[in-house]
């Protein structure tokens, strides 16, 4: 009994070691073609579903637990799609980095951090990386983290915007704006009600960032803007934070 003990125990530290020496990699999927056929990857937390695509920047879909609508007046209940505030236009010198050539683009889905994480260089004149994730502590939340090196001097502009899907009626927007730590916040509010059976999805979207830089704000019901002059070797860091409220409609 006590050498099968022994042999039992031998077996568990062995295999608790060679846990110890996975590297950081065995946890990753990673591609670097941009032109091969492409499948997108959910990032998802139970309460919202995140769908990222190769482009930058690009979001085609967010999906959200539990919240249904009918799929015509008098039709079955189908699953309704969520507003959409991850929506970021990043430009270099006015150029919308989607619009500009792409070089060293790797896109990598980190299974230990949860996270999907894409890297390129846009127009030779930037070094872009950012990642998305679901949060886990807020079931319908998410967050983007960019961070930007200049390799040339650049002026960089970011514009932050919500798309509604068809399933919904018309959207509203508004400018808001909080006090945290004498930091003035500023960030867009979007809701709308979905055609069939009036539940309400309201998105918010804040952009997030040193307050010691020399940033230019300008956030107003349709954009959420910001813009900085970079020189060659200059870094920005910037952090998008969304989130859903659902009420649902009262009889």
């Amino acid at each position: 009994m006590t050498r099968y003990l022994f042999v039992l125990l031998c077996q568990v530290l062995t295999a608790t070691a060679s846990m110890a020496q996975a590297t950081h990699t065995d946890w990753q999927i990673s591609t670097q073609s941009y032109a091969d056929p492409y499948h997108g990857v959910t990032l998802a937390n139970g309460g919202i579903g995140i769908l990222p695509w190769r482009e930058p920047f690009s979001i085609r879909h967010v999906m959200l637990n539990h919240v249904f609508d009918a799929h015509a007046e008098h039709g079955i209940s189908r699953v309704l799609p969520g507003l959409n505030p991850f929506v970021l236009n990043v430009s270099l010198d006015g150029r919308n980095v989607s619009d500009t050539p792409l070089s060293e683009w790797i896109q990598e889905l980190d299974m230990r951090h949860a996270l999907l994480r894409t890297t390129f260089v846009a127009d030779s004149k930037a070094r872009i990386s950012y990642d998305i994730r679901a949060l886990r502590n807020m079931p319908y939340a998410g967050v983007i983290h960019v961070n930007i090196e200049a390799i040339d001097d650049l002026f960089l502009s970011v514009d932050n915007t919500t798309v509604t899907p068809n399933e919904y009626e018309p959207a509203k927007s508004s400018a808001l704006e909080l006090t945290v730590n004498d930091t003035q916040i500023r960030y867009r509010r979007s809701w709308a009600t979905a055609r069939h059976r009036g539940v309400n999805v309201s998105a918010s979207a804040v952009l997030l960032f040193d307050p010691e830089r020399m940033v230019d704000q300008n956030c107003s019901d349709e954009r959420n803007r910001i813009s900085i002059s970079l020189k060659k070797g200059g870094t920005f860091y910037l952090r998008s934070d969304c989130s859903h409220l659902l009420r649902p409609r009262l009889h």
